[in-house]
Formats: structure tokens, C-alpha cells, sequence
């Protein structure tokens, strides 16, 4: 076995091939293939995660079934003290029709002993399933997202609007009613506006929504990274003042609503059906076919279903079922070792909270509470 070929045994007798590709022919190969990428799965992606802390992209593979390519996919690493893993964000791309739940199967573990090979030290594999399997643990961090609103932009502007709720053409009109709202696209943002102006706003929205943020840099190294013709940073500004913005990304011919901020006055202006209004009619006008809203609320991502009745004004059978994320172990005691060490910290970091509020005779603040890792 080589770093850049790989042949594993998969179940009933076939054979599955795993090798490592360079990012023009990972995307060559999805597009011959009648597949468009996730943004996530991109080369301008990888370049993005090659600056993020703690994270680096490792390899484009291709998965194939004999000849045929079945499969093609981006890894990250995210490496910390204790643990390895790596993430094939909304990845695989399949590349043919039979997904079926043992075919998936069948791939994960060509994916798994590749990894084994070149990869000794990663504990965990962490990929997009249409199937549960017995192979596969929720992950171990993060937002589990299996649905989202995807809005179809090739439709005219009539039906568009004919697909939102009543709810959602009445915020509409009344946003672009106010003359105050201006809409903009500010990509060409300076690197000090993005941390005094827009930075702030989500930080008032995370307080008010109950996230949390990564470091302001890593928003705005998105937008640079990813560059302005995949990655856009639009705003609505309220007699001059911006009161909410998004990062919009867009590859292949799909939109998404990846990162959004509002001002707490922004709420009384319907600032934010200004902003959604304008990105979808910017988008289309420009030729792109999808909008997705990137997550909704489920029995696995309850955190987000506080915003199935936002996103669902703007399509109200825009619903969809999407592939989940879900961690393949590779190396068990890594995943103990881990799970140990965060046990422990959460416990010395909740005896300090309460040591703190019993000193202040004051309850835990919220942030204290709960141990969060990205």
C-alpha cells in the first residue's frame, strides 16, 4: 500500500480502491461524473481550513468500485493535544446512483483502513451518511445537522415569492418599504471594519441566541480565503448604521447562508428579510440555482429548530432531509482518552464556577454552565 493507492476488500467480493488526487482532478472527476461540490469539498475550502488553528487539509481521494469511480472526497485534520480527526465536510460527493446503506458501508471501511495506513494517529473519521449503521457514533462535537431549507433559484422571482409564507412577503414588503434599509454587498471589506463594526454584531447575537464564537479572524479569513467569487459579505445599514450582514457562499452553482449577524433593532425594521430579499434576488439575477439556509432544526440539531420558522418563511415546502455527519472510530482508546481528559476538565471548570458564584453569592453565568468544544 502506498500514500497514493490503496486497495481494501469490501463486502459480497467486490473490491473498492481508495487513492489520493490532486484538487484539479478531485474536481474533474466529480464533474464528469454529472456531481456539483459542496463549497466544503472545494479546493478554495482546503486552502481556508490550511489557516484555521488546530486544522489542515490532508488529501482529495477518490473512491472507486473496479473502474468506476464511486466516490470522490476532501479531509481535513483537526488535531488537538489528545486527539486526531479528520472530516470529510458534507463529503463524500457520490459519484453514481446506488447509495444504498451497504454500499455506504462498504465505503467507510475502504475509507478506514486507508487511514489505518497512512494516518496511524487519527482517531476518528468523521463523514456525511445517507444510512445509519452500526459502524457509525454521533460525533463527538459539534451540530449535527440532517436538514435544511433549500430554496430553488432557477424558479422566476413571481414564484419565488409565491413559496414563501404570508408571513414572509408581508416582512418582505414592509422591509423594502423602509427607506431607511439599504442593501450592499461589502465584500471588499477592511480587515478593521470586519473587527469593529461587523464582529460586534455577532457577538450580540450570540448573546442573544446562546452560541458560541470562534475568534473574529477566522469570519474574515473566510472571506479572504475563500475569495469574493466564493465567499461574500453582504449587509443592510439603517440610516448608515449596519444592523445585519451575512457571509454568503457561493460554488458550483449553489448558495449558501453560511454565517448571519443582526443588531437587536434590527428585529422592529425586518432588516433581515431586506438582507435574505436582497441575496436571493442578487443570486439569481447573477445565475446561481440553489439557496440553501445551511441547517435546520431536527431530533439530532434541536439547538436550531428556534429558526425552522425564519428559514421556512422564505419556502414553506423547502424542507429537506440532507446527509448527517456522523464519526467512524478508528482507534478507540484515543476516542477514551479524550472523552476522559473533557470529563475532567468540564468537572475542575464547573468546581471553579461555583467556587466563583459562591464567593459573589451570584448564580453561574450562562457561559459557565455548559463545556463547549468546536
Amino acid at each position: 500500500m502506498t500514500g497514493s493507492d490503496a486497495a481494501v476488500a469490501a463486502r459480497g467480493g467486490a473490491e473498492l480502491s481508495v487513492r489520493q488526487c490532486t484538487a484539479a482532478e478531485f474536481v474533474d472527476v466529480v464533474h464528469a461524473a454529472g456531481r456539483v461540490i459542496p463549497v466544503e469539498q472545494s479546493p478554495q475550502w482546503a486552502r481556508y481550513d490550511d489557516v484555521l488553528p488546530g486544522r489542515a487539509h490532508w488529501r482529495f481521494l477518490v473512491v472507486s468500485d473496479g473502474d468506476a469511480p464511486m466516490a470522490a472526497l476532501s479531509l481535513s485534520a483537526q488535531r488537538s493535544r489528545l486527539l486526531d480527526q479528520l472530516w470529510a465536510k458534507r463529503g463524500p460527493v457520490w459519484l453514481d446512483d446506488d447509495r444504498s446503506a451497504a454500499r455506504e458501508r462498504a465505503l467507510r471501511e475502504a475509507l478506514a483502513a486507508y487511514i489505518r495506513a497512512e494516518r496511524p494517529s487519527a482517531g476518528l473519521l468523521r463523514l456525511h451518511t445517507e444510512h445509519a449503521g452500526s459502524d457509525l457514533v454521533e460525533p463527538l462535537v459539534g451540530v449535527s445537522c440532517d436538514r435544511t431549507v433549500l430554496l430553488d433559484l432557477t424558479q422566476s422571482e413571481e414564484d419565488l415569492l409565491a413559496g414563501m409564507s404570508q408571513n414572509g412577503r408581508r416582512n418582505i414588503r414592509k422591509a423594502l418599504k423602509n427607506d431607511g434599509l439599504v442593501f450592499a454587498d461589502e465584500t471588499a471589506i477592511g480587515i478593521r471594519h470586519f473587527e469593529t463594526v461587523m464582529y460586534p454584531i455577532f457577538e450580540e447575537t450570540a448573546r442573544r441566541d446562546g452560541f458560541v464564537l470562534r475568534p473574529w479572524r477566522s469570519y474574515y479569513e473566510m472571506l479572504r480565503r475563500l475569495g469574493p467569487d466564493t465567499c461574500r459579505l453582504f449587509t443592510v445599514r439603517d440610516e448608515g448604521s449596519v444592523v445585519a450582514w451575512t457571509l454568503v457562499t457561493e460554488y458550483d452553482g449553489q448558495a449558501g447562508y453560511y454565517f448571519a449577524a443582526s443588531a437587536d433593532t434590527a428585529r422592529d425594521t425586518y432588516a433581515v428579510y431586506r438582507l435574505v430579499w436582497g441575496v436571493l434576488q442578487t443570486l439569481q439575477a447573477e445565475g446561481a440555482e440553489s439557496f440553501d439556509f445551511c441547517g435546520a432544526g431536527s431530533d439530532r440539531a434541536p439547538s436550531l429548530l428556534s429558526l425552522n420558522r425564519f428559514k421556512l418563511n422564505f419556502g414553506r415546502q423547502a424542507l429537506l432531509e440532507v446527509p448527517g455527519p456522523w464519526d467512524v472510530v478508528l482507534r478507540p482508546n484515543a476516542v477514551r482518552l479524550f472523552h476522559t481528559a473533557r470529563s475532567t476538565r468540564t468537572a475542575l471548570r464547573h468546581t471553579a464556577a461555583r467556587a466563583r458564584a459562591l464567593r459573589a453569592r451570584q448564580p453561574m453565568a450562562s457561559g459557565e454552565r455548559f463545556d463547549f468544544v468546536e
